[in-house]
This record gives structure tokens, sequence and C-alpha cells, in this order.
């Protein structure tokens, strides 16, 4: 009984959160830039996101984000580039912020902090023979934390929020990582 009791307040905390804050759905493109300093590489994926933010109180919220990117670079192997081979990322993952609105949510700007975690495919990671060799294939979990920054423009019907999320991990295939965005707030 006092499992059903407990289920019972937080759904209605849920509930109430979800019926009576500003919580909005936002959709848009995105594109990254990882960077990897030992390789000397930057690759540039472009997707999108579809993200939930959940108003906690009149100044903090928190963003919910999945997102989707691809993109192709160069390799850093000699091989694949004389043979022009080149690496193809796919990027899926999804992101948390804690934001802090200046002037109010979804009014003017905000600054967050949180943190994202992606699963990379990358084909002809390795050495190819050719493309697409199965060989060659990464995949791996990675592992972010950083800081965002955004901003709401009211239009008539919605907002829009331009953004930017930068973040890091010693550990991960890519140690600095950038996301720029621009969603439609509905």
């Amino acid at each position: 009984m006092k499992n059903i009791n407990i289920i019972f307040v937080l759904s209605f905390l849920f509930i109430a959160q979800a019926s009576f804050a500003q919580n909005h759905f936002k959709i848009g493109p995105s594109a990254l830039i990882n960077a990897n300093l030992f390789s000397q590489s930057i690759s540039t994926p472009i997707g999108g996101e579809i993200s939930y933010e959940l108003g906690l109180s009149d100044h903090f919220s928190v963003n919910l984000a999945g997102n989707i990117h691809y993109g192709e670079e160069e390799s850093i192997f000699l091989e694949n580039r004389t043979n022009k081979i080149k690496q193809k990322d796919l990027l899926i993952g999804t992101q948390v912020d804690v934001r802090y609105h200046f002037k109010g949510i979804y009014n003017g700007s905000y600054i967050g902090i949180g943190g994202d975690v992606k699963h990379i495919t990358a084909k002809n990671y390795f050495t190819s023979q050719r493309d697409g060799d199965p060989n060659a294939i990464y995949a791996d979990y990675d592992f972010n934390i950083g800081a965002s920054y955004g901003i709401y423009i009211p239009l008539k019907y919605g907002y829009l929020n331009p953004n930017i999320y930068i973040g890091g991990n010693p550990d991960s295939e890519y140690e600095l990582h950038a996301k720029l965005g621009m969603n439609y707030v509905f």
C-alpha cells in the first residue's frame, strides 16, 4: 500500500507540473563541431533535434533533447585518402541541460550546464580496402559534459531558439564537442 501511495503522489506532482508550468516542445536543425586533438581532425556532421523543456520555476528549467547527425570527412589514414574513401559518421544521442533563464523562462537569454551521450557509428574509420568495408567500422558511446547558452526570440506563434552547447571529455573519441542549433518552439 505504501508503494501505491508513493506512485500516486509522484504521478500527481508530475501531472501538476506538466499542467501548470511553461513546457514546450522544440524541433530544429543543428550542426556538430567535433575536434580530435590527437589526430588533429575536425568533423562537422549536420542533423536535427527534438526536445522538450520542462519549467521547474520562474527561472529554472530542464531541457531533454534527442538528436541525430550525419557527416562525411577525410580519413586520417593515408590509404583511405589515396583511394578517396571518406569516413562516414552517424551520431545518435540525447542531451540533458539544467538551465537558468535571466529574465524568466522563454523570455530572453539563458545559460545551462549538462551532458550528452551519443552512439557513434563510423564507417571506413580504419584502413579500408573498399567503401563500406565491414572490418573498418568503429562503434562506441561518447559522453560529454558542458555548458550551453541560448536566447528565445518571440514570434507571433512560438519562439525561435538559437543555441550553442560546448562540452568535452578527454577520454572520448572527440575531446572537444560543440553543437550549434536553431529550434522552433511551439
